[in-house]
């Protein structure tokens, strides 16, 4: 899971331990431009440190990471149940395909959700070139529900863990293509648009991303 940025100033830190963590699985050859990785794991974590979003504190006007637009650590100890597959393919020099996909379940030891887990998360991704100086690629990434919770202290009261409403992000669907031309061994021009399903999702909740968007622009490689 990728680094929170949005997360308060005054963190709890505890060190986690991993009791264990065991893998098992195949990789190997469908044929001879296809090969493919598939298995499972088992992981146990004491004081695992989980994003939740802070509360939204009345009384603590003076913060500006207050008003519940910040995360810290919850601890918890988590159990994750997980399978992988992943998939590559070439079928020529010009042409590369591949794809990823992570499906977890996951057991605390307080009976409380994985706070910002997701159950699944995916890629896939294609590289094709055309017409000697073309070049197209298309990247979407999955990325499943995760829980958080919302909670509001009033007055100068002290946040009681855990108690609050529970509530989803949205999966994530990103979509993005970009074309490329080769114009000479230097000079390059691309075209790119980002996250084409326009959604403005939250990756952390009350951080929407940016929905569509398009970029050109021109590349020059330096000859050492």
């Amino acid at each position: 899971m990728a680094a929170n940025p949005f997360v308060a100033p005054s963190l709890d830190i505890r060190p986690n331990q991993q009791q264990y963590l065991v893998k098992g699985g195949l990789q190997g050859l469908i044929a001879t431009n296809v090969t493919y990785q598939i298995g499972v794991a088992v992981e146990s974590n004491d004081q695992q440190a989980l994003f939740q979003l802070n509360p939204y504190n009345t009384f603590r006007t003076d913060e500006a990471y207050a008003f519940g637009n910040s995360f810290e650590w919850l601890y918890e100890d988590v159990q994750r149940y997980g399978g992988y597959f992943a998939l590559q393919w070439e079928p020529k020099e010009a042409i590369s395909f591949r794809t990823s996909w992570q499906f977890d379940q996951y057991s605390t030891a307080s009976d409380n959700p994985a706070w910002n887990l997701p159950n699944y998360q995916g890629e896939v991704a294609l590289s094709l070139e055309f017409l000697e100086n073309w070049r197209l690629t298309s990247e979407l990434y999955v990325i499943g529900e995760r829980e958080d919770l919302n909670s509001i202290v009033v007055g100068a009261t002290v946040p009681i863990p855990g108690q609050g409403e529970p509530f989803q992000l949205e999966p994530i669907l990103d979509l993005n293509l970009g074309v490329e031309y080769q114009w000479t061994p230097q000079w390059s021009f691309f075209l790119q648009g980002r996250n084409l399903s326009n959604q403005n999702y939250t990756f952390f909740a009350q951080y929407p991303a940016q929905g569509a968007q398009l970029l050109g622009g021109a590349r020059y490689r330096f000859d050492w």
